[in-house]
C-alpha cells in the first residue's frame, strides 16, 4: 500500500484565477464538511425529538432542520433517523430500526440504496423513555467511547456500600445469580444491603433490585455479592 493520503493544498492568501486560486479554496472548504452532522436529537417519555439544528451533509448538499420533528415510539428497541425524499429542495426525517451502511467516501451512514442520509444518532427506547446518544464515529453503531460501551466492572461485597453512577447509560446489575439491565442517570446513588437472611438489595430509594445469596454470609468465598457492568 502506498500513496493513500493525498495533500489538500492551501489556497493563496489572495486567490488567483477561478481555475486555480478559488478552486483550492473551494476544495479545502468542501473537504471539511464531508459527512458533517450538526443536528440535535433529544430523548423523552415515549418519544424523541429532532430539534431545529444543522447543517448536515447529504450527498454533498448541505441541509438544515428548520422545524422540530417529534417521533412517537411504541416498541422498545434501538432506532436511527434518516432523511428520506421530501418535496422540492427538502427531505423528510424518518425513524426506523436500521443503522444501514457506512460509506467511506461520504464519511457517513446511508440507507442500503445509498440514497438517504442516516444521522449520527442512536436512540434507545426501553418501552417508556427514549435515551439518545451521538455516534461519535459513524462507521461504528456504538458511541465509540469505550468506557461507555465496555466500562470496567464494579464489585461490591460489603453491605451498606454506596455506588454512584459516573455517566447516564444502561448498566447491568448482577445480584448473585439475578441479573438486571436498567438505565441509571449520572450522579444517582445506589446502596447495596443485605438483611441477614440471604436477601440482597440494591436500591436508589425509588427502584429496588433484589437477589438471594443462599445464606447469611456475603463475601468473595461465596462468589460476588453485587457486580455492576455495562
Amino acid at each position: 500500500m502506498a500513496n493513500e493520503a493525498q495533500i489538500i493544498n492551501n489556497p493563496d492568501s489572495t486567490p488567483g484565477a477561478v481555475s486555480t486560486g478559488y478552486q483550492l479554496q473551494n476544495t479545502g472548504m468542501v473537504s471539511q464538511r464531508v459527512g458533517i452532522d450538526k443536528t440535535v436529537v433529544e430523548g423523552g417519555t415515549g418519544e424523541c425529538v429532532l430539534k431545529i439544528s444543522g447543517p448536515v451533509d447529504v450527498n454533498g448538499v448541505m441541509y438544515t432542520i428548520q422545524s422540530e420533528v417529534t417521533f412517537t415510539l411504541t416498541t422498545a428497541g434501538k432506532y436511527f433517523i434518516h432523511l428520506a425524499t421530501g418535496g422540492t429542495g427538502t427531505l423528510t426525517p424518518t425513524i426506523g430500526t436500521g443503522a444501514n451502511t457506512f460509506d467511506d467516501d461520504k464519511n457517513a451512514r446511508y440507507t442500503d440504496t445509498g440514497t438517504f442520509r442516516v444521522l449520527n444518532w442512536v436512540i434507545y427506547y426501553d418501552g417508556t423513555t427514549a435515551y439518545v446518544h451521538r455516534l461519535i464515529t459513524p462507521e461504528s453503531t456504538k458511541t465509540n467511547l469505550y468506557d461507555l460501551d465496555e466500562p470496567e466492572e464494579t464489585y461490591i461485597s460489603t453491605t451498606a456500600t454506596a455506588w454512584t453512577a459516573k455517566r447516564s447509560k444502561y448498566y447491568k446489575i448482577i445480584l448473585v445469580a439475578q441479573g438486571y439491565r436498567i438505565f441509571i442517570n449520572s450522579g444517582d446513588i445506589w446502596t447495596f444491603i443485605t438483611d441477614g437472611s440471604g436477601i440482597l438489595t440494591f436500591s436508589d430509594g425509588v427502584t429496588t433490585l433484589s437477589g438471594f445469596s443462599g445464606g447469611d454470609y456475603i463475601g468473595p468465598s461465596y462468589g460476588f455479592a453485587a457486580l455492576i457492568t455495562g
